[in-house]
C-alpha cells in the first residue's frame, strides 16, 4: 500500500480509466472504496488517491479529468495517471508500455509525457481513435482517450505529473473483437507490479519541496486580469518551468505583454522549445 491516510485534506494521486473492468484491479490493490454520492462518473477514494471510471472517448475522459480535480481538494502538484488498455500491430496482448509520445488523430495535436525518473515500463507512441483501430497502420499503440486525458490534465498540474500507461489488449493475432472484461482484469492484475513502479515514480516526484506558488505568480495576477482556468493554466506552466529552467530568466519580454491570455501563450512557446535531459 502506497498511500494509507485515511484522513488526508488533499489528493496526491488521481487515476483515471475508461472501462469498471480497468478500474477493479486498481481499486482492490489501493483498498480503495466506492464514493457513494451520486456523481456522473463512478469514483473510488481512499487518502489521498482518487480513482474515476471516465467511460469510452476522448469527450467521456476530458469530463472525467476536469469534474475530478474541481470536486476533490488537491496538492498544488497533483499526479494524475491514465491506466487502460489499447491495441499495438505486433505487441502481445497483457505487455506493458508508458507511453512517451501521444498522437489525437482527429485534431494533429502531438504530445510528449516527459520519461520520469528510473522506475518506467518500455516506452511506446501512441494514437488516440475516436472508433477502435482495426487496421493497425503503424508501429504503435492504439485508444481511444490518451488524448483527451493528457490535454485536459496538463491545465492542473505539471506535465511530468502526467503519465500515461497502457496494456495492450489486441494485435494483429488477436483482434479487438476477442477482448473481455475477465482477460482485461487479468492483464492488469499481472502488470501491477510495473504500475505500481511508476506510481511510485509520480509520487516521489509530486512532492519534492517546491513552492506553493510558483515564482513570480502572485506578481503576474496583479499585473494582468486572468480567469479561474487561466489562474490554474498560470500555475501549471510556471511549476513546470521551475522543474524545467531552475528559475532562469524569461525568454521574452514581460513589460510587452499586453495580457494574460499573450503571457500564457509565450509561456507555452517558451516551454515547447526547451530541451529536458534526466
Amino acid at each position: 500500500m502506497l498511500i494509507d491516510n485515511d484522513n488526508s485534506p488533499c489528493v496526491q494521486l488521481f487515476i483515471f480509466v475508461a472501462l469498471a473492468c480497468e478500474a477493479k484491479p486498481l481499486v482492490q490493490f489501493f483498498d480503495l472504496k466506492k464514493d457513494p454520492a451520486i456523481r456522473p462518473f463512478s469514483i473510488y477514494k481512499r487518502g489521498s488517491i482518487v480513482l474515476t471510471v471516465a467511460g469510452v472517448g476522448k469527450v467521456a475522459m476530458g469530463g472525467a479529468v476536469a469534474y475530478s480535480l474541481a470536486r476533490f481538494n488537491h496538492t498544488s502538484n497533483p499526479a494524475l495517471l491514465n491506466v487502460g488498455i489499447a491495441g499495438h500491430k505486433t505487441e502481445p496482448v497483457g505487455a506493458l508500455f508508458r507511453v512517451m509520445k501521444i498522437i489525437d488523430r482527429d485534431t494533429a495535436n502531438v504530445y510528449f509525457p516527459p520519461i520520469i525518473a528510473k522506475n518506467v515500463p518500455p516506452t511506446c507512441v501512441l494514437t488516440t481513435v475516436s472508433k477502435p483501430a482495426k487496421q493497425y497502420q503503424a508501429d504503435m499503440l492504439y485508444d481511444m482517450e490518451a488524448a483527451a486525458f493528457y490535454e485536459m490534465a496538463v491545465r492542473f498540474s505539471s506535465s511530468e505529473w502526467v503519465q500515461c500507461i497502457k496494456i495492450v489488449s489486441d494485435n494483429e493475432q488477436s483482434p479487438v473483437e476477442n477482448i473481455n472484461a475477465k482477460q482485461v482484469q487479468q492483464w492488469i492484475t499481472q502488470q501491477m507490479r510495473g504500475i505500481e513502479c511508476v506510481v511510485k515514480d509520480l509520487l516521489s516526484l509530486s512532492t519534492v519541496a517546491m513552492p506553493i506558488e510558483p515564482e513570480g505568480y502572485q506578481q503576474m495576477l496583479e499585473q494582468w486580469h486572468f480567469t479561474v482556468s487561466q489562474q490554474i493554466r498560470l500555475r501549471a506552466l510556471l511549476l513546470r518551468r521551475g522543474v524545467l529552467t531552475q528559475g532562469g530568466r524569461f525568454t521574452f519580454d514581460l513589460d510587452e505583454l499586453k495580457n494574460a491570455k499573450q503571457l500564457l501563450k509565450k509561456l507555452e512557446a517558451e516551454l515547447d522549445q526547451l530541451v529536458f535531459f534526466l
